[in-house]
């Protein structure tokens, strides 16, 4: 058996194995987030329980690919909350059960990433990578943190008024080291730097899906030249 990673269909092995009568190829594709998503409410809905918005998109950024280990880390928190009367899944049970998978998963790659902390950042791409970490996916997550700073950034950059604009902006973390970190990013980063860098994701993205190339290389490098805007960095080269 040998066991390769996103093979394309014009890979020379796949291709090997697809057109030999001694061999077979046997695709197993990694789970996408309406896949996790999915996964997550079907689970809490056998056990009579609801998911909050916020908490379902936290727990959907933080769950990989591999469907065996996200349903051990879905059985986790539906563990948790059994017996505590509660019919709904909040943000809080899902900080409580999973935040230790959270501080070495997809929200540490963004922490590094947009506060220029390249050290960290490598840290923590070997690690989601290393657990089986969809690199798609973890496009998507950055994606998703810097349109929230791009939206709050031009409210704040119209109104004047920062505290104002993340009142107006909806799904924004409520509060916590998420929070503080989200604010920490905003401030940081210039509306025309965050314009850039979604158009950067953007590009990353459709590297992904378009060119053949390995796409964890692609993230990879997406996150490093993200980074490099960082506060961190820029105040390394001074």
């Amino acid at each position: 058996m040998i066991e390769g990673g996103n093979l394309t269909p014009r890979s020379g092995l796949r291709a090997l194995a697809e057109t030999e009568a001694c061999l077979a190829a046997l695709p197993c594709y990694m789970d996408n987030e309406a896949a996790i998503e999915g996964l997550v409410e079907s689970a809490a809905r056998a056990r009579g329980l609801g998911v909050d918005p916020d908490a379902l998109d936290w727990i959907v950024d933080r769950l990989g690919g591999d469907r065996g280990q996200s349903r051990s880390e879905v059985d986790k928190l539906l563990l948790y909350k059994e017996g505590d009367g509660s019919k709904t899944i909040a943000l809080g049970d899902a900080l409580a059960v999973l935040g230790d998978t959270a501080a070495i998963g997809i929200d540490n790659v963004i922490a590094a990433t947009f506060d220029g902390e390249l050290v960290a950042l490598d840290r923590a791409l070997d690690r989601v990578f290393a657990e089986g970490g969809n690199p798609v996916q973890l496009v998507r997550a950055l994606q998703r943190h810097a349109d929230q700073l791009h939206l709050v950034a031009g409210h704040a950059a119209k109104d004047g008024n920062l505290e104002g604009a993340m009142f107006k902006a909806r799904g924004l973390p409520r509060g916590g080291p998420v929070r503080q970190r989200f604010e920490r990013h905003v401030r940081a980063w210039p509306l025309a730097r965050l314009s850039a860098a979604l158009q950067v994701i953007l590009d990353a993205e459709i590297q992904c899906k378009t060119t053949g190339l390995p796409d964890e290389a692609i993230s990879r490098r997406l996150c490093q030249r993200l980074a490099q805007a960082g506060p961190a960095a820029r105040q390394r080269r001074g």
